[in-house]
């Protein structure tokens, strides 16, 4: 069966005197990086699970950083879109249609939108402990500097 990845790796090849050599180290690394990324994100998937599970047994909530709660949340989403590409590009890589490469990129924009979204929040979260830390006077005392106001 030949697949797209394979084909362009042959014609990649076939040019050079040790084509079917070059072709079977390439097709070798490709599983050696597979297999490397799922152990990657394995361990991630296995910290961030053990770091809530340590959260919610925790005696005391307030030594709890909210910001490692949300990062572990967000984490754990973007981990399972990246399990889900790479289970696309696995259908795609043995003979799937272009459509699974379609939800392969899906995947990363999915992955990619998380991660922004998670920039967000410990934004948010950041701009309310502000509000929570600083004294109100010497809030509108830097705003006052800052917008020229006396």
């Amino acid at each position: 069966m030949s697949t797209p990845i394979l084909t362009a790796l042959r014609f990649y090849f076939a040019g050079t005197g040790v084509g079917g050599f070059l072709l079977r180290f390439a097709q070798s690394w490709m599983f050696v990086s597979a297999a490397l990324v799922i152990l990657a994100e394995a361990i991630m998937l296995a910290s961030f699970t053990a770091f809530l599970r340590r959260t919610t047994v925790s005696v005391d909530p307030a030594s709890i950083d909210k910001k490692f709660v949300i990062i572990a949340h967000y984490g754990i989403a973007c981990v399972a879109l990246a399990f889900m590409a790479l289970g696309f590009f696995t259908v795609y890589a043995t003979g799937g249609d272009y459509l699974w490469y379609t939800a392969v990129t899906v995947g990363f924009w999915g992955i990619s939108l998380c991660m922004l979204a998670m920039k967000v929040v410990l934004y948010r979260e950041d701009v309310a402990k502000r509000k929570l830390t600083t004294p109100r006077v010497a809030r509108f005392t830097v705003s006052a500097m800052t917008t020229g106001a006396s």
